[in-house]
């Protein structure tokens, strides 16, 4: 306290000097005046403190006071003294006393809180105990718990025991019943099918018999007994900058079972692509795949345009609607003589135009003529709403106008929003299908009693598996750094077959099937002729036990006396397993003679198919005729004045007002041509039997 004290007298005195800087003398001797009289106030309040410790009890309450007074004194002299005017002592008067009372406040306050405090006590006690004896209780509780559990602890063994029992009962009698319906339904099936294997199938596990259950799949086709049907398939590269390649561009076919069915056509036009779309080795743009009536494959291209080109034409036609609207108020009053007439003249023009269009030859005509009167009949529903209301008031009028164009305008938003959910609905279809047809599985070999039960204990195999590819290149086709057993075992490692000495002895059979000797297994391909590692490729196609084959151009890069040996044995190999094959090549002579049906291609589009025979009796497409001109001819003579035809679609074809489309001319064969090269080839066919017909009497 003595410190503190000294530190505000040593304050005090930095003070004084400082306000006696510049001031006269006399003013100085006043401020030390009024020092010297501080310092004896402060002495003051010492020695009367001194004498409080001294007193008696009875004394010191009389000197505390004087005590305090002479605080105040002491605290108003240290600060009037040193103030000028009379404003500035009044003004510190009031903070001096405002400060008194402030402290009065907070000592009530704080006496207050110290009897609140005191009044809560006993209600924590309290608190605390009641605290302390739930906290008992619970301990108590937790161990009577324990006891309990472990006294239940046998009898909770036996209940299990119980349940499993009753359980184990309840699934053994499920169990017989689904497989009596098993055994139903399997029969059933056997009974309706020609060919079980396209209806019995094993699959691995629930999940994938759900998946199997929701794959696309067209009876049509089993029906018919296709193994194969390509629908619409198109496959674009993207070139980068919005430019796109249309490799393969609305192709489809079918290929019937134990068919060999030949793709020809020039380098480029999209034969190999259109193989390599169908055993997935590219996910196509548009179309679908189907093999044994499942969609393998699926492109979204046509569903997502669909859907944009939908919303384009809807806001379109609302467009124009809104416009019609706008122009038959704006016509108020209607009147009916002019309606009439609009009328007249409709049903003039759509008489003339039908008879425009009408063609007995065309197949696609009546669809053509019923669109017309669809068209014809909207615009006579407006004009018939038109002259209904011209016999009514003009707010009449207006209102059923209005009535009329709204409600075609609300038709046209429902029948867009209509298309583009089944759209939606498709594309979730397609990616399901592409990536749940690789779990459809068949059994191997199917029992004489089949049954689901048995026939999910057969080995299996995937169903894509069954479709095998014989590569163009028999040098790049190959793994140089692999021998040739290994080469050929790798379809059975992916098929999960492991076990090397059966392995080994598939190789060394399908080896000796294509014509090599089995201790060639051990080789690498580098130490084999061309047409050597050909027949290393079918092997290795072979092996896998394929169901349908695809031979792309596997004799292209051979000479003349090894192509007839590599087509003896791929002949050889689809009678002895029943194969049904997809030949790509490009000598029509090759194809003629080891193909049912021919496909021709021509830059992504397929513009004929029929078969063998009949392409070469009736080549009607003039790029079908250039690939036949360019035949060599065994004669000498004949191959001499052999004529040359080239293709030239810009001279040959007009399609700048009819478009042309892939359409059938006779029972058996298409061709891609419009409605007037439709004309000039039915001429042509009748040109060439008549002919044929006279060279025979």
């Amino acid at each position: 306290m003595n410190g503190e004290k000294k530190i505000f007298v040593g304050l005090l005195e930095k003070v004084v000097s400082f306000l006696h800087q510049g001031k006269p003398q006399f003013v100085k001797d006043a401020d030390e005046g009024k020092f010297r009289q501080l310092r004896a106030l402060r002495a003051s309040l010492v020695a009367k403190k001194e004498e409080l410790k001294k007193a008696s009890p009875a004394d010191r309450p009389a000197i505390k006071t004087a005590i305090l007074k002479n605080k105040d004194e002491l605290k108003l002299y240290n600060f009037f003294h040193w103030l000028d005017t009379e404003a500035e002592r009044q003004r510190l008067t009031k903070l001096l006393t405002r400060s008194r009372e402030l402290r009065a406040d907070y000592l009530v306050q704080k006496a207050a809180r110290a009897k609140d405090l005191r009044l809560l006590a006993p209600v924590k006690a309290a608190f605390m105990e009641k605290f302390a004896s739930l906290k008992a209780d619970h301990k108590a509780a937790l161990k009577d718990i324990k006891a309990l559990k472990a006294l239940d602890n046998e009898t909770a063994e036996k209940f299990e025991a119980r349940k499993k029992a009753a359980c184990a009962a309840e699934k053994a009698s499920y169990e017989a019943k689904f497989e009596a319906l098993n055994k139903e339904s399997a029969a059933a099936s056997l009974a309706a099918a020609p060919d079980a294997r396209k209806h019995l199938f094993a699959l691995e596990t629930d999940k994938d018999a759900l998946h199997l259950a929701r794959v696309s799949f067209k009876q049509d086709l089993v029906d018919q007994d296709v193994i194969l049907s390509v629908r619409h398939m198109k496959q674009f590269f993207d070139m980068g900058g919005g430019d796109k390649t249309k490799a393969v561009h609305d192709v489809s076919f079918d290929i019937k079972r134990n068919e060999c069915f030949g793709l020809v056509g020039e380098s480029g036009c999209g034969k190999t692509t259109t193989g390599r779309c169908i055993i997935k080795l590219y996910d196509i743009t548009s179309g679908a795949v189907y093999y044994e009536g499942y969609r393998i494959s699926g492109g979204p291209r046509f569903n997502l345009k669909e859907i944009k080109w939908s919303r384009i034409h809807a806001k379109e036609k609302t467009a124009k609607l809104k416009e019609k609207k706008k122009l038959e108020i704006a016509s108020i009053p209607l009147k009916s003589y002019e309606i009439e007439a609009k009328i007249a003249d409709l049903n003039a023009r759509e008489a003339a135009e039908i008879k425009e269009k009408s063609d007995p030859q065309d197949v696609d005509g009546e669809d053509l003529i019923t669109s017309i009167k669809n068209d014809y009949a909207k615009r006579r529903t407006e004009l018939e709403v038109l002259r209904e209301a011209a016999s009514c008031s003009e707010a009449e009028q207006r209102k059923k106008i209005e009535s009329f164009y709204d409600g075609e305008i609300q038709k046209v938003r429902e029948e867009e929003k209509i298309h583009v959910h089944e759209q939606k609905e498709e594309l979730r279809h397609i990616k399901y299908d592409d990536k749940h047809s690789n779990s459809l599985r068949l059994p191997d070999e199917l029992p004489a009693d089949a049954n689901m039960a048995n026939i999910q204990s057969q080995p299996s195999h995937r169903l894509v598996n069954e479709i095998q590819m014989i590569f163009q290149d028999p040098v790049d086709s190959l793994d140089p750094r692999m021998t040739v057993n290994e080469i050929i075992q790798e379809g059975l490692h992916i098929q999960g077959h492991y076990n090397k000495a059966e392995n080994e002895k598939k190789v060394a059979g399908m080896l000796d099937k294509v014509g090599l000797i089995p201790e060639y297994a051990s080789r690498y391909p580098h130490e084999f002729s061309g047409g050597q590692r050909q027949r290393i490729g079918i092997a290795r196609a072979v092996v896998m036990n394929p169901k349908f084959l695809i031979c792309d151009e596997p004799i292209s890069a051979l000479d003349v006396s090894i192509r007839a040996q590599i087509l003896n044995l791929l002949n050889d190999v689809k009678e002895e397993m029943g194969v049904t094959i997809l030949f790509i090549a490009h000598d029509l002579s090759v194809v003629k003679y080891f193909c049912d049906r021919i496909a021709v291609m021509y830059y992504g589009n397929m513009v004929e198919l029929a078969s063998s025979d009949e392409l070469f009796r009736h080549p009607l497409h003039p790029y079908t005729k250039s690939l036949l001109s360019a035949i060599p001819k065994p004669d000498p003579a004949s191959e001499k004045n052999r004529i040359r035809i080239v293709y030239k679609p810009s001279e040959v074809h007009d399609y700048s007002k009819d478009k042309p489309s892939f359409q059938e001319i006779i029972p058996g064969h298409l061709v891609l041509a419009n409605s007037a090269e439709m004309a000039k080839y039915r001429e042509e066919i009748a040109a060439i039997d008549t002919k044929a017909a006279a060279e025979k009497h």
